[in-house]
């Protein structure tokens, strides 16, 4: 994901973006529907009888499939899928049987009172639901509401509330049931048991969990009439699949937005959708007090070093500095994927928009709501057929103006085609003559100034995301000690510039270099103690021990790297005070200290760090050549009269 892979040992089959199409997502859940009809055709041909120990055995083997399923299903991100693709891939002609088999496995193993508890329990039930859901809508009955799993953790004090009298659990599966009035207080006073006490669970079955309490809070305010409502494709799907309460109450939506702002150690992918969770609501409910809290929220660089985050979509929510920044975020989010788009519903029982949509969302115009599951869920010629023909039955009731009104606005009708309608040009009327248009040289110019804006920007997109992990830390960085330099109540700069150039040139690379071997020596930190543990669990042999000691010796060589690297960091800090004293002097020693932390690195180690030393060791320490005096020419017309 994001172009980054950090698993070890990796087969190295990784797919393009560009790989990941319907017919693809289509494979890969024929694949696993497969894989569970052959294994419970296996079950089924079995001749003997199944012991206890064979059965825990099967209930293993079951889970495992049905997690396998669940996270095709449901990946990590939008651009591997999203309900609009699953809606069409269970149509491959094995979905159906598969299913079945899989309510099966499930009313079975959450039937059973003698399942074992183990760490990913939370998450099977939660996976379960989710899947009981997508197959049959009311298959929720009170009996699995009931169901023995349930209470598995009725023991376990930190999975009660309001000092004891709450059990959690079964909110789980009122908040999939979306019946009652309360399921979306249910499903976040659940959300918050879990974030709160650091319960354990997989991150992606929470992320799912938080943007369905957003869509629902989202539907909530707009009364389910759906007009105006901008969300992820596969998230009106999943809504409208799942929610038959249509008056629900939503009075904890505070503790779902503002209890606890503190971030945890998360992936940065999985950030990215829960910031993405959040603004939405802001950008679906039009509050200024809503929407100034979610900025605050979502601004995590204190949480979480920005230095250290190289996830571009997140840093798109958390480097917004406006409400504008977030909207821009919130638009582009589901940017770079054939299986989901961010979609706005608009009633045709209502004023259209007279501005074309902004661009990464794709309007979609209904008659009814009943209309949308099907309108979002099939191929874009199906979409366009229908919505033509709701317009040709509302142009019978309207006059000769209105029609006129309705014709100008066909461009943003075909919009329903998932196609950016700034992309569709009106036709012209029909005239007796062409239209001979003359385009003056101002208009030229302006034409080319416009074309050469637009080119320097494209290079510079380019340039951003071709961005290097170290080229991020220097930006970073000099984004830091340019707002010091300006800052004239923290930093002089008095007697010349002179310093001010070095400080705003060359320090951000010095930064650079100490930050980039710090991050290198704390991930061999990681893996050596790794090989502590594994030495430790297969035991010491008499011929391993020069091994052990050559990891001692390399652990206790990165524990000196760090303290280096953290003594340096605080004095080449942009408000230290080599730089407040301008010590030239000072930061000479500082960069020599610098070259000799980075001749510490093993040169395999591949640091991108080499051309900002070599920058900062040129501009700062090597003096000058002095440029040679130009020798006077030779008087050669002497020397051919003699």
């Amino acid at each position: 994901m994001n172009s980054e892979c950090h698993l070890v040992n990796c087969p190295r089959h990784h797919a393009n973006r560009q790989e990941l199409t319907q017919d693809w997502f289509n494979c890969q859940v024929r694949i696993h529907v497969l894989q569970i009809l052959i294994y419970g055709f296996y079950l089924q041909v079995s001749d003997r009888t199944p012991t206890p120990k064979d059965r825990n055995k099967t209930i293993e083997d079951r889970r495992y499939w049905i997690h396998q399923l669940y996270e095709t299903l449901r990946p990590v991100a939008h651009y591997p899928g999203s309900e609009a693709s699953v809606r069409l891939a269970l149509k491959v002609p094995e979905a159906t049987q598969g299913l079945q088999t899989v309510t099966k496995w499930l009313r079975d193993i959450l039937g059973n009172r003698e399942l074992p508890i183990d760490r990913m329990l939370l998450t099977f039930l939660c996976e379960g639901a989710s899947l009981l859901m997508l197959c049959d809508v009311n298959v929720m009955d009170d009996d699995l509401m009931r169901a023995p799993p349930l209470n598995v953790y009725a023991g376990r004090h930190f999975f009660y509330r309001l000092k004891g009298t709450g059990y959690a659990v079964p909110e789980l599966y009122q908040r999939s049931k979306a019946v009652d009035h309360s399921f979306i207080s249910a499903g976040i006073l659940f959300f918050q048991q879990v974030v709160d006490d650091r319960i354990t669970i997989e991150i992606n079955v929470l992320c799912q969990f938080a943007e369905f309490l957003a869509g629902c809070v989202i539907l909530a305010h707009l009364r389910f009439n759906l007009h105006s409502a901008t969300l992820p494709r596969g998230w009106i799907l999943a809504l409208l699949h799942q929610v038959t309460r249509r008056e629900p109450g939503f009075m904890l939506l505070d503790f779902l937005l503002f209890e606890g702002p503190e971030f945890p150690a998360l992936r940065g992918l999985f950030i990215h959708r829960i910031c993405r969770a959040m603004a939405l609501i802001g950008y679906n409910i039009p509050n200024k007090n809503l929407r100034d809290d979610i900025l605050k929220m979502l601004d995590v660089r204190r949480a979480i070093k920005v230095h250290e985050c190289t996830d571009r979509l997140f840093k798109r929510f958390t480097t917004a500095r406006s409400w504008g920044g977030i909207v821009s975020a919130v638009q582009t989010s589901c940017t770079g994927s054939d299986l989901d788009d961010m979609v706005q519903l608009c009633s045709t029982g209502k004023p259209s928009p007279q501005e074309p949509p902004p661009e990464g969302i794709q309007r979609v115009f209904f008659k009814n709501p009943e209309d949308i599951p099907s309108m979002l869920s099939t191929g874009p010629l199906r979409v366009q057929a229908e919505f033509e023909a709701v317009i040709l039955d509302s142009l019978k009731l309207q006059t000769s103006a209105e029609i006129e009104q309705q014709i100008e606005q066909t461009a943003e009708v075909v919009a329903t085609d998932f196609m950016d309608p700034r992309d569709i040009v009106d036709p012209l009327p029909d005239t007796a003559a062409p239209l001979v248009t003359d385009i003056t040289q101002e208009q030229k110019d302006v034409a080319f100034r416009l074309l050469k804006s637009y080119r320097k920007r494209i290079r510079e997109q380019e340039l951003e995301n071709s961005k290097s992990a170290s080229r991020e830390i220097y930006d970073s960085y000099f984004e830091t000690c340019l707002n010091m330099a300006l800052d004239t109540k923290r930093m002089q700069w008095p007697h010349g510039f002179y310093y001010r150039k070095l400080y705003l040139g060359l320090v951000p690379h010095l930064l650079t270099c100490a930050k980039a071997i710090e991050l290198y020596a704390q991930s061999e930190k990681t893996k050596t103690k790794q090989g502590y543990k594994e030495d430790g669990k297969q035991g010491y042999k008499e011929d391993e021990k020069l091994d052990y000691d050559s990891l001692k010796q390399k652990m206790n060589e990165l524990v000196d790297i760090l303290k280096v690297c953290k003594k340096l960091a605080l004095r080449l800090d942009p408000s230290s005070e080599v730089h407040k004293k301008r010590d030239i002097e000072g930061l000479k020693k500082l960069v020599r200290e610098v070259e000799a932390l980075v001749n510490r690195v093993p040169s395999g180690a591949g640091l991108d760090i080499h051309f900002n030393l070599q920058l900062a060791i040129k501009a700062i320490i090597t003096k000058p050549t002095p440029k040679a005096k130009s020798k006077p020419k030779l008087n050669m017309e002497d020397d051919l009269s003699y």
